[in-house]
């Protein structure tokens, strides 16, 4: 388990990916990368990167094709972070590999915040900059172009919390926000060395109630939002600016959460919670049998042009979840036997993809 304050004192970065990373038995070098952080998978105790449960409040956050846990995260709203790579209990299910629990602040009786800037620049990414600089100061290969020079501007990520009481002692709320607005340089493929800027921007915000009438009982509701828009994405290699395209990446998670004691030795745990992932205009504007043919170059390693990939005014693809747990605790203590914990309880989780699986626009 790593809390907030001993990430913050580490020269690490703050997503879920890189608090993950410092436990042992995890390594960040599964195939592809992570949509969300531009990470390696994660790869827990040896088992494939896809088969890992990650939670978040509770939440399975998986996304839905390859595994790793989607960004429904701020990191200044994170309280502590669990990695479990051995000895699980079975309650858990659906996975081989490991379980992360991602669990965020909840408000108190005291009043209590936070403000980070975070700064990024693309010029001050050492191993760009300089392999632009060289290429800049030296003739261009036969046949070749530059490399796209970085883009000499900051860029600030902006992170506020905001937790307190509502009645002092029995309800309290907590609030967070980021606020992330980028662009950077791109170049096509090196055969037509066409240069273009790409623009992110997004906002996430959360939101969370506490009530607990009594020491015994709490209940929990939370909420977390995305909206992603991303301007000249592109879909593999790309030869032209036709295959560019601006799409948004929208994610909502709602949970409502039951804790209950219900005697000295018995427990009740109950949960509900919905997640969407959307991915909306993602592909080419037109069905148009002519301008929405994606065509494909074989003779430079399938390098694409002249339409995006896929079909952006098709129906939206969804990769979302439903989930419905409840749970008993007994604990039992003895002086002869020993002390023993007994769990019954039901989970059933609804893992939902619809794709229509359009190549292009034009379906051609």
């Amino acid at each position: 388990t790593f809390s907030k304050t001993l990430v913050d004192e580490l020269p690490v970065g703050r997503t879920v990916d890189d608090i993950v990373a410092l436990s042992p038995g995890v390594s960040a070098t599964g195939p592809g990368k992570n949509a969300g952080t531009g990470q390696a998978s994660i790869v827990i105790s040896g088992a494939p990167s896809f088969e890992n449960l990650f939670l978040i409040n509770g939440v399975v956050v998986n996304e839905n094709i390859r595994g790793q846990a989607n960004n429904l995260f701020i990191e200044d709203a994170i309280q502590e972070t669990t990695t479990s790579s051995g000895a699980i209990s079975a309650e858990y299910g659906r996975f081989t590999g490991g379980v992360v629990n991602v669990i965020t602040k909840s408000g108190g009786n005291e009043f209590s915040g936070s403000l980070r800037s975070t700064l990024r620049n693309q010029d001050w990414t050492d191993t760009i900059s300089e392999s632009a600089r060289r290429e800049k100061a030296a003739p261009p290969p036969p046949g070749g172009r530059f490399q796209t020079p970085p883009i000499d501007e900051i860029i600030p990520t902006y992170e506020a919390t905001l937790g307190g009481p509502i009645w002092r002692d029995k309800v309290w709320f907590f609030f967070a926000g980021r606020t992330f607005d980028q662009e950077a340089s791109a170049t096509t493929s090196a055969a037509t060395g066409i240069a273009y800027k790409t623009v992110t921007d997004e906002q996430r915000l959360e939101g969370k109630l506490t009530f607990s009438p009594t020491p015994k009982h709490t209940f929990i509701a939370s909420y977390q939002d995305i909206d992603r828009a991303e301007e000249g994405n592109s879909f593999g290699t790309i030869l032209d600016l036709r295959s560019l395209t601006n799409r948004e990446l929208p994610q909502t998670l709602a949970a409502i959460n039951y804790n209950g004691v219900l005697t000295e030795n018995l427990y009740f745990t109950a949960q509900y919670n919905e997640r969407e992932f959307s991915f909306v205009g993602s592909g080419a504007p037109t069905t148009d049998l002519i301008q929405g043919t994606l065509l494909i170059d074989r003779a430079r390693g399938g390098a694409r042009y002249w339409s995006p990939t896929f079909c952006g005014i098709c129906r939206d693809e969804e990769r979302d979840n439903t989930n419905i747990l409840g749970k008993f605790s007994y604990f039992l203590s003895t002086g002869s036997l020993g002390t023993h914990e007994l769990i019954a309880g039901y989970d059933s989780f609804e893992d939902i993809r619809a794709a229509d699986n359009h190549q292009s626009g034009s379906d051609y």
